[in-house]
């Protein structure tokens, strides 16, 4: 399990990061900088949630977080 909850941390922690990188774009409105702080808060307090017994929650995220990874509209 402890690995399982490793992945889903390290991928949490990238995703975090793009957002945080995101937020601080010069090219974005205030708004929009702001949009992308509360998507990391709420993102970090998505995480926090997931309980350690629980493997199907942690997949579930897993697949999700990745697929925002990948997407273009997380790059700057």
């Amino acid at each position: 399990m402890a690995t399982l909850f490793d992945v889903l941390a390290e991928v949490e922690a990238q995703l975090r990061g793009r957002y945080v990188t995101r937020s601080r774009d010069e090219h974005l409105t205030a708004d929009e900088c702001a949009a992308w702080r509360q998507k990391a808060l709420d993102l970090r307090d998505e995480f926090r949630g997931v309980g350690p017994d629980d493997p199907d929650r942690m997949v579930a995220l897993i697949e999700r977080w990745s697929g925002e990874l990948s997407s273009p509209s997380t790059h700057g």
